[in-house]
């Protein structure tokens, strides 16, 4: 089964992110937000099944998806990572 987590992004980081300069994002966490809830599941129990993220350019409206490859946190910050492929570009 295939979760998607959409999170919007600025214009300045969007570019950074849909070319793979920076194939992340991080968030703040909010345990009233379920998309956190559900991610700090899967990095504790493993990746059951494929996560993708769906960033949003605030400005444009531009979107671009990705498969989750990892779920950090420290204190109230997460780190979510994904999987750059060029053909995703395209």
């Amino acid at each position: 089964m295939k979760r998607m987590y959409e999170f919007k992004s600025q214009d300045k980081y969007f570019h950074k992110e849909r070319i793979g300069l920076k194939p992340n994002t991080i968030r703040e966490i909010d345990l009233d937000d379920e998309r956190f809830v559900e991610l700090i599941t899967h990095a504790i129990n493993g990746f059951n099944e494929n996560l993708f993220i769906k960033i949003v350019n605030v400005q444009t409206g531009d979107v671009f998806m990705r498969e989750i490859t990892d779920i950090t946190w420290f204190k109230n910050m997460m780190i979510i990572s994904w999987k750059h492929l060029e053909e995703q570009l395209k």
